[in-house]
C-alpha cells in the first residue's frame, strides 16, 4: 500500500478518510486504539483483529429504506427514487461489519445514513455497527439525524444494525496517547498531518480574524484572491442533492457563485458597495452579498438591502462580516441550512419517518 498513491489528489473528508484507512491498515497501535475507542461508545463486547482485518474505501450501495415516506422523490415513471452513495470506510473484524459515514463540513444527503445498511446486511455472521464520525460540534445535529434513521432501520429488516456518533475530536486526543514508540515514525507523522488537516478543516477559515480585513477593502474588478478563496471555503457548506448547476464568475463590480437549485436560486459573493442602494455610505469598498429568489429569515448580522440593476423580484442582503462567529464552520453550516432547505434539498429529518 502506497502512502503517495493512496492520498494523491484527495482533499476535504475524502482526504480524512484515506488517512485513516492507511493508519487502520498500517499501524497495529493505532487500529487497537480505534477499535476500543468505538467499542467504549457502543453496547456491544469488544471489538478484536486476532485474525481478521479490512478496510475498504468508498464502498458503494443503495437502499429503498425510505420509499416507504409519503415525501419521497417519485421518478417520472411513478416508481420511488432508490438513494445511492458510497460508505466512506467498511471495516471487517474478526466479529463485526463497521460501516463508517465521515463527515466533517459537508451536508447530509438524502437517506444518510441508514441508506448504507444494505452494505453490512449480507454479513450475517458479524455484528453490524453504523457509525458517524464528525468533529464534536456537530454532534447534536448527528444524533437528531440517528432518532430518523434508527426508525426506518427497525421498520426494515435491518433492526438489529447498531448505530453510534464517534468524534474526530475523541479520535486525535486518543490517537495522542497511542504507543507510537512500536510503531514505525511514518505512521506516527502521518497521524500528526491528519490532526493539523483536522484542525484547518474543523476551523473552516485559518486566521480569519488576521485576514479578514482584505475580504473588505476597495473592490478590485473580478474581486481578489482573498475573497475567491473565501468564496470557494461556503461551497463545503451547500447541500449538492439541492442544486442543479453551480458557476464562479466575476466582472467590473462582483465576483462571487451563482447556485441553481430545484426549487429556489441562490447567490452569493462580493459588490463594490457603490451599487447597493440604501446602504449609508458608498466607498468603493467590497461588500459582501448574498442573493436569494426567496426570503431568509431575519438574523442580526443580516441587513435587507437592494441593487437597482440586478433583477427587482430577487432579495439582497448584505452580511457584517466583522463579527468573529463568521470565521466559525457552524456558524456558516447553521446559516445555509434554511437556504439548502429551500434550493430543494429533501430533509429528512423533516420527515414522518
Amino acid at each position: 500500500m502506497n502512502l503517495l498513491q493512496e492520498l494523491e489528489g484527495k482533499r476535504g473528508e475524502t482526504l480524512t478518510s484515506a488517512m485513516l484507512q492507511y493508519l487502520l491498515l498500517q499501524s497495529r497501535p493505532f487500529r487497537n486504539l480505534f477499535l476500543n475507542l468505538i467499542s467504549k461508545h457502543l453496547p456491544i463486547g469488544p471489538i478484536t483483529s486476532s485474525y481478521s482485518f479490512s478496510c475498504s474505501r468508498e464502498v458503494a450501495g443503495k437502499s429503498d429504506l425510505h420509499t416507504e415516506d409519503p415525501s419521497t422523490e417519485i421518478n417520472k415513471n411513478g416508481s420511488p427514487v432508490i438513494s445511492k452513495g458510497f460508505l466512506d470506510l467498511l471495516i471487517i473484524t474478526d466479529h463485526a461489519a463497521i460501516g463508517i459515514e465521515n463527515k466533517i463540513n459537508a451536508c447530509w444527503q438524502t437517506g444518510q445514513p441508514e441508506k448504507y445498511a444494505n452494505i453490512l446486511k449480507k454479513y450475517t455472521d458479524h455484528e453490524k455497527i453504523l457509525l458517524i464520525i464528525l468533529p464534536k460540534s456537530r454532534e447534536n445535529e448527528a444524533k437528531k439525524r440517528l432518532i430518523v434513521a434508527n426508525k426506518k432501520l427497525e421498520k426494515s429488516d435491518s433492526s438489529n444494525i447498531i448505530t453510534g456518533i464517534l468524534t474526530w475530536d475523541e479520535i486525535l486526543l486518543e490517537g495522542d496517547k497511542c504507543d507510537w514508540h512500536l510503531d514505525i515514525r511514518a505512521n506516527e507523522f502521518l497521524f500528526s498531518e491528519l490532526k493539523d488537516y483536522l484542525n484547518e478543516l474543523i476551523s473552516f477559515a485559518p486566521g480569519f480574524d488576521i485576514w479578514r480585513k482584505q475580504l473588505v477593502t476597495k473592490f478590485s474588478k473580478q474581486g481578489n484572491k482573498r475573497q475567491w478563496y473565501f468564496n470557494a471555503q461556503l461551497r463545503r457548506f451547500v447541500n449538492w442533492d439541492a442544486v442543479q448547476s453551480s458557476r464562479s464568475r466575476g466582472a467590473t463590480d462582483w465576483a462571487g457563485v451563482q447556485l441553481n437549485g430545484r426549487s429556489n436560486n441562490c447567490w452569493y459573493g462580493f459588490v463594490n458597495d457603490s451599487i447597493v442602494t440604501g446602504k449609508n455610505s458608498q466607498t468603493g469598498n467590497s461588500l459582501f452579498i448574498i442573493q436569494t429568489t426567496f426570503l431568509l429569515q431575519e438574523h442580526k448580522l443580516l441587513t435587507k438591502c437592494s441593487i437597482d440593476s440586478w433583477k427587482n423580484d430577487e432579495h439582497v442582503y448584505s452580511i457584517d462580516l466583522s463579527d468573529d462567529s463568521w470565521g466559525k464552520a457552524e456558524t456558516w453550516r447553521e446559516f445555509f441550512a434554511p437556504i439548502n432547505d429551500a434550493m430543494g434539498a429533501e430533509h429528512d429529518l423533516n420527515m414522518q419517518a
